[in-house]
């Protein structure tokens, strides 16, 4: 849990120069009623509980996690229970099990875990981004813009201002929509766990509109069946229906949360061992790449454009001379020397586009991941960071998880993948200059 929160501080730790503050650390996982932190506080412990009044950014990890008191600032938080009382000027990360929010949040609210809780009196002023297996908005609670949801099920019974979006087994509609509703749902049938932990209520899959719902715009809905006997409230803008032409299961529907999670645990296990492999014939190596890409990050990110274009248009330009070679040899009657040029010149090209791309995959992310994981453990706890293993299993899982992310995601992937490659190339030159 505690290389989950180290995560979830990176975009703090990374944000670049800014004026030289103080940082409150709290290990006994309690902050008094009349307390007040006038600065950013990380608080850890197996239980937590803040009482008091924090003016700057939180990070709270711990097994069971409990905010009473007002957050000015952002909250970052992660744990197996998570419940928020308190008001949050500012938005919401979370990452675990489950989260309740009872209170107001004046920003957005991002979730990745099982389920998520809005209570009746929580309010959250701009949008939801929920990844996971059950969200449900109780009557009462308000989200006055859009809501985004990938899992298995939505139970939305508070009013949601604007449009809900979402890719789901079972979706159930009993508050008020201020805009439209754009979902893919599965076939109505059974699921197959009716119990499920921290979930009121496990739905069936399909599309369930309850008497009580108003939707003020369209409901557009693809599945593999059509649902109108489902809708027991008209849409404002009507019902569109939209054939889905693959049949999913509902068990795939359920599904596709852990899927989510095997993909990320394939991609960290694939990195960590392709790290732990450099670092095991090449001890030093790592090291020297992430000194590079630390003390020269900008001529590094050069290097790295400057690679990607290179190596994309050597390959290019490799095919076409090997096909124009074997060509003048094939004409001058030199069929069986062109046929030799042109299966070595292909297979050798073949190879060193597979080497590129194999570097471009992961070698440009390790360097990146072992230099993220040096970074934060420099400052968190720099005992540590002189083992390079430590600080690549964190930079691998703090990358995976900022990759995940939907369209910040993808800046991340190239950044990294630009600023790893400038690296290779700048240790290699220094490595051979030295020779």
């Amino acid at each position: 849990m505690a290389l989950v929160l180290l995560g979830l501080v990176l975009v703090v730790v990374l944000a670049g120069p800014r004026a030289a503050r103080a940082v409150e650390f709290d290990e006994d996982g309690f902050i008094a009623a009349d307390e007040v932190i006038h600065d950013d506080l990380f608080i850890s412990a197996n239980s937590v509980v803040v009482n008091g009044t924090i003016n700057g950014t939180l990070f709270a990890s711990g097994e069971n996690v409990t905010i009473n008191g007002d957050v000015n600032g952002d909250l970052i938080v992660a744990g197996a229970e998570v419940m928020v009382n308190g008001a949050v000027n500012g938005n919401v990360a979370f990452i675990g099990f489950s989260l309740q929010m009872n209170g107001p949040v004046k920003g957005s609210l991002f979730f990745l875990g099982n389920s998520l809780l809005v209570g009746p009196h929580a309010l959250v002023g701009r949008n939801i981004f929920f990844n996971g297996f059950s969200v449900e908005t109780q009557p009462g609670s308000q989200v006055r813009r859009d809501v985004s949801i990938g899992g298995y099920q939505a139970l939305l019974n508070g009013q949601i201002d604007r449009n809900v979006n979402g890719d789901l087994g079972g979706m159930e509609i009993g508050g008020r929509i201020g805009g439209d509703i754009q979902v893919k749902v599965s076939e109505p049938v059974p699921f197959g766990f009716p119990n499920w932990p921290s979930v009121s209520r496990v739905l069936g899959g399909g599309l369930h509109v309850t008497e009580e719902a108003e939707i003020e715009g369209n409901l557009v809905y693809a599945s593999p069946v059509e649902q109108s006997e489902a809708i027991k409230s008209k849409p404002g803008g009507g019902v569109v229906y939209q054939p889905l032409v693959e049949t999913p299961s509902v068990l795939k529907a359920s599904g596709r949360f852990f899927e989510w999670i095997l993909k990320r645990v394939q991609h960290i296990v694939t990195l960590l061992a392709l790290g732990g492999l450099v670092i095991w014939r090449r001890p030093n190596m790592l090291d020297q790449l992430t000194h590079c890409a630390r003390r020269r990050p900008l001529p590094s990110f050069r290097l790295g454009i400057v690679a990607l274009l290179t190596g994309g248009v050597g390959s290019v330009l490799l095919v076409f001379l090997t096909f124009i070679l074997g060509l003048l040899l094939g004409v001058i009657a030199f069929g069986e020397l062109a046929g030799i040029v042109f299966g070595l010149g292909l297979s050798g090209t073949l190879f060193a586009t597979l080497l590129a791309i194999s570097i471009l995959l992961y070698g440009s992310k390790i360097v990146v991941s072992h230099l993220v994981g040096v970074l934060i453990l420099d400052r968190l706890a720099p005992q540590y960071s002189q083992k390079p293993i430590w600080p690549l299993a964190l930079g691998v899982i703090v990358y995976v998880l900022l990759r995940s992310i939907p369209l910040a995601g993808l800046l991340v992937g190239i950044v990294a993948t630009v600023l790893g490659l400038g690296a290779m190339w700048m240790g290699f030159w220094q490595r051979c200059k030295s020779t």
